[in-house]
């Protein structure tokens, strides 16, 4: 679950940011007053229009297989969201949901296994690059942690590096292609993440356009990224839940509009 705050905060870091940085913080703040919900399938839903949009001069090969994957790629975080849509619903104000970030690691691992179990049945591509997404993501976790969660870690970066060189097998791209494909994944989710979050600050993604490194600025429901990665002006939108849930609102629509 991506927890956004009711309300948005007027207080913005003074200078550019990795994106990263912004979103962790972000699902680290007290959010024990009431927020909205962000399921991680909605989140992946935005992720996967935010690719469909990519300029293909910025991301070569993005294809309605590419997307679907990308669409899918937190789909194995279905169970443990309605879980804590169910006990907000039930317990209201009594109710703790907790970010995607706090979950147990067991519970995040099985999530991310099933994402690339369901992403692999749309596409073997779909599964191979959803594969790599979570296998970097559990590097990355991996040199900060240690014991019991350091070897599920590598346990499960194991078993997906296995997991790669079968379906890489089946797929007629080059590793230069394979790459960059992920790096789609990975800006569309880092995006989605942001607009997810309810973030208004500057921020700067780990993915270049032309060998620039793509940066993003707000003002209201207005987004530049420069160099864009989009070749037109795009709307995107995600549905969030109220917590707890009011007499007055249950549910909310929230939209952005990323300038060309």
């Amino acid at each position: 679950m991506i927890l956004r705050p009711l309300q948005a905060t007027s207080a913005k870091p003074a200078a550019t940011e990795p994106v990263w940085v912004a979103v962790e913080r972000s699902q680290q703040q007290d959010h024990s007053g009431g927020c909205w919900l962000v399921p991680q399938p909605a989140h992946a839903a935005l992720s996967g229009e935010i690719a469909a949009h990519l300029d293909v001069k910025a991301f070569p090969g993005i294809t309605p297989e590419v997307v679907r994957a990308i669409a899918l790629h937190d789909a194995g975080w279905s169970p443990d969201d309605a879980a804590v849509i169910q006990e907000s619903r039930a317990r209201g104000m009594k109710a703790k949901p907790y970010s995607f970030i706090a979950a147990p690691p067991k519970d995040t691992l099985a999530a991310w296994t099933g994402s690339i179990d369901i992403a692999g049945k749309s596409s073997p591509l779909g599964g191979y690059l959803v594969s790599r997404h979570f296998a970097a993501i559990g590097e990355m976790y991996r040199a900060k942690v240690d014991g019991k969660t350091a070897k599920l870690l590598e346990a499960f970066v194991s078993a997906e590096r296995t997991r790669q060189e079968r379906l890489r097998k089946k797929l007629p791209q080059s590793d230069a292609e394979l790459g960059r494909l992920l790096e789609a994944l990975q800006f569309s989710d880092l995006l989605s993440l942001y607009i997810s979050c309810g973030l208004e600050g500057g921020v700067e993604f780990p993915q270049a356009v032309g060998g620039k490194a793509m940066q993003l600025h707000r003002q209201g429901d207005n987004i530049r990224i420069s160099p864009s990665p989009f070749a037109g002006e795009v709307t995107l939108t995600v549905a969030a839940i109220r917590h707890p849930r009011t007499s007055e609102e249950s549910s909310r629509l929230f939209a952005v509009v990323c300038e060309a």
